[in-house]
């Protein structure tokens, strides 16, 4: 059985608890090691451990990040999910559980490239990664959260329907609690009841879904790894300490976050024709509303001024928990904010912007400040 050390990436002998090298436990061992080739690399809760990199004195403490108290969970490390804290849970909700506990290429296989990738993670970044290894997306991606932190988890075609089997349906990637329960009334509660099935049973109940269901639940998974994977949209949003029904203080957010967005259009040299307003209100009613320009832009003056302008719709008496805004139907940033022969207005604003830009880049982002976002907020 092929087996290697982790972190020296020295071969190990089959029944060798440690490298005999560098006396590391850390040994990768599986029977079809050689032939998997497909991996999942996912960050061991990363925004935690950047906070733990960046302040060592957090090393041993609980770390959770996440939006003030009405906001969610972002990350957590792995010692405050000893809590019960989770990804997604409301903040209130972590808070309470943390104070009850008290508080080819490279000529090497795959496999060892991989482990290589993640000692120099750890090693020139500072923070950790998890390694799942396999011979599709869909099962790499599980075995990715087999062993974390710092795991590196095999599994293969081979092993893929047993480990399945006694899984309930909901494991599989796409399957939520509408289609979940769609399956159990069919009968299908849990994979292995999917891998009985016949394909084309399943495909007469649920069409296309059907036959993904049927393949995934074997392990089977033909999507190809696209390591160029083509943006879609850019966007930004910000969750409220208390609920806002004012105009003009969700139009100062609206300001922020329009900023936020320009300066990551900027950044990957990228343009949107399409602005799209996000609101949630305070029964949790999402609300998304969409503009198309006459030119892609990555001026945060225009994208304010679509958002704006769809904001007004929506106020009045509701007051909104969160608010966010983001542009898609991206192009080149060379495609963006053309020149308008007839209102030289537009030029003008953007050679401003332009060089307000310039006067950030060099003094910070501080140096200059639209009125809007100085202005004095009471409506928390």
């Amino acid at each position: 059985m092929a087996s290697f050390c982790r972190d020296c990436l020295a071969d190990v002998p089959e029944r060798a608890a440690r490298c005999a090298g560098c006396g590391s436990p850390r040994i990768a061992r599986h029977g079809e090691l050689a032939h998997m080739a497909i991996a999942h690399v996912d960050c061991d809760a990363f925004y935690a451990t950047i906070e733990k990199r960046d302040d060592p004195s957090l090393a041993d403490k609980p770390v959770i990040i996440g939006g003030g108290h009405r906001g969610v969970v972002s990350t957590a490390c792995y010692i405050a999910r000893t809590f019960g804290v989770r990804s997604a849970m409301p903040m209130f909700e972590a808070r309470r559980l943390y104070l009850t506990g008290t508080e080819r290429l490279h000529g090497m296989m795959p496999a060892k490239t991989l482990a290589r990738f993640a000692k120099q993670v750890e090693t020139e970044i500072g923070i950790t990664v998890s390694i799942g290894l396999s011979e599709n997306k869909f099962l790499a991606k599980i075995a990715s959260d087999l062993d974390k932190p710092r795991g590196f988890s095999m599994l293969s075609l081979h092993e893929a329907p047993s480990f399945l089997a006694p899984r309930p349906a909901t494991f599989i990637w796409g399957v939520g609690k509408a289609m979940g329960a769609q399956l159990a009334r069919a009968g299908f509660r849990t994979i292995a009841d999917l891998q009985r099935a016949d394909e084309t049973e399943l495909m007469r109940r649920f069409g296309t879904e059907g036959l993904r269901l049927a393949r995934l639940s074997c392990g089977i998974d033909t999507r190809t790894v696209n390591p160029d994977r083509e943006t879609k949209s850019v966007s930004a949003e910000t969750t409220f300490s208390a609920d806002i029904a004012d105009f003009r203080a969700l139009e100062r957010r609206l300001w922020e976050l329009s900023e936020k967005v320009s300066g990551r259009l900027k950044a990957s040299e990228l343009a949107g024709a399409t602005v799209t307003l996000k609101l949630k209100s305070a029964d949790f009613r999402l609300r998304t509303r969409a503009r198309s320009l006459s030119a892609p832009t990555q001026l945060a003056a225009k994208i304010f001024d679509a958002g704006r302008e769809l904001l007004a719709r929506e106020t009045g008496s509701t007051r909104f928990r969160l608010i966010g805004i983001g542009v898609s139907a991206l192009a080149p940033a060379q495609d963006a904010d053309p020149a308008d022969l007839v209102d030289q207005r537009g030029k003008r604003s953007a050679a401003a912007e332009h060089a307000v830009d310039r006067l950030r880049e060099k003094f910070g982002h501080a140096a200059v400040v639209r009125g809007i976002a100085l202005e004095e907020d009471n409506s928390e």
